[in-house]
């Protein structure tokens, strides 16, 4: 039971600075616990060992997308009701077989690309805390390759010097901003300009889960369920934006390795679910400068994402995979798969 517990306590680490992340992009945490709430049940209902999370990647390209913030919010609303239709029809089966491994490991490749580029960039807005930052993600994953350590490691080493140095600054600090923290049902309207963010949103979201549930049952030991996975993760990816808060992802993690992985996962979701309800995450905005992710960001996308899966891509086919990674890391992940599937049909007519 004891590392049930804390597998569940060492992955909510990472799952908390995503919900920091995400609200530099306008995501409130208060109604993002309905991503565990749902996640929890889907869970407990299908047997599943995947829990959600705030995908990191997925977090960033909903952050690049829309006018504003109503326009983020009903592009992963619109994105997770496509996902759950997939998911709950079983049609999720017919578009992977569509795609292809080639272009689906050439998408992932392509978002580990653009997550790198975003954690440069972050450097280049403030050098010192996301230099120190960049230092100790990539030390501590060097050392000891484990994510969650790096996590603590990247995030929490800046985040101190930071705030020994601007200790007066944060004193006088204006208080956490809770106008955004409520579950308040948003009102929408469709514009024909959101059609391409909700075609990548859903790109990068099926991809997620077809990758971190088939890794997650593996680990753990059993079938994933793609089907299932998809409906519930659709279903928060839904819900939470209708309310104001963040997309939901299906990620690799470590309670997949506990003893009782089930119970462990959702124990996860109470943990990530009591964070939201507390508003933990304008709290730690507050003393946690938004460049103290920026080592988390460059070690996911350039060690984590980017090597196995532009490896895996490339190997199948060269062309078709890097043709999909490049145009998914500059344009978005559903211009990027669309490429991909153009140059396959091009190699089949020369």
């Amino acid at each position: 039971m004891v590392q049930n517990i804390l597998g569940a306590i060492g992955c909510a680490l990472n799952g908390i600075s995503g919900i920091i992340l995400a609200s530099t992009f306008g995501f409130a945490a208060f109604p993002s616990a309905i991503i565990f709430l749902v996640g929890g049940i889907g869970m407990l209902l299908f047997g599943q060992v995947s829990p959600l999370l705030l995908q990191t990647e997925l977090v960033v390209l909903a952050g690049s997308f829309g006018r504003n913030r109503q326009e983020r919010l009903a592009i992963c609303m619109f994105a997770g009701i496509i996902t759950a239709i997939l998911g709950a029809t079983g049609a999720i089966g017919s578009v992977v077989a569509f795609i292809g491994d080639d272009i689906l490991y050439g998408i992932m490749a392509g978002v580990g690309i653009m997550l790198t580029s975003v954690s440069i960039k972050m450097v280049k807005d403030n050098f010192k805390l996301g230099s120190i930052s960049m230092a100790a993600g990539i030390i501590t994953y060097l050392l000891t390759s484990n994510i969650i350590y790096t996590t603590v490691a990247a995030i929490a080493i800046p985040g101190v010097i930071w705030n020994i140095v601007h200790r007066e600054e944060v004193k006088t600090a204006p208080p956490a901003d809770f106008s955004l923290e409520q579950f308040k049902l948003n009102r929408f309207r469709f514009h024909p300009s959101m059609i391409r963010g909700i075609l990548a949103i859903t790109t990068l979201l099926l991809g997620g889960i077809i990758s971190g549930a088939a890794i997650n049952a593996s680990l753990a030991g059993s079938t994933a369920d793609f089907n299932a996975v998809t409906v519930y993760a659709g279903l928060a990816t839904a819900l939470s934006p209708l309310f104001g808060g963040a997309p939901a992802g299906v990620v690799v993690v470590g309670t997949a390795s506990a003893p009782d992985p089930l119970l462990s996962g959702i124990i996860l979701m109470v943990v990530m679910a009591a964070a939201m309800l507390t508003k933990l995450a304008p709290r730690l905005k507050r003393v946690l400068p938004t460049e103290c992710v920026a080592g988390l960001l460059f070690v996911l996308g350039a060690f984590v994402i980017f090597p196995d899966n532009a490896a895996a891509s490339l190997q199948m086919s060269p062309l078709i995979g890097g043709t999909t990674m490049l145009i998914a890391a500059m344009v978005d992940p559903f211009v990027g798969m669309c490429a991909g599937v153009l140059m396959r049909y091009i190699l089949m007519l020369v």
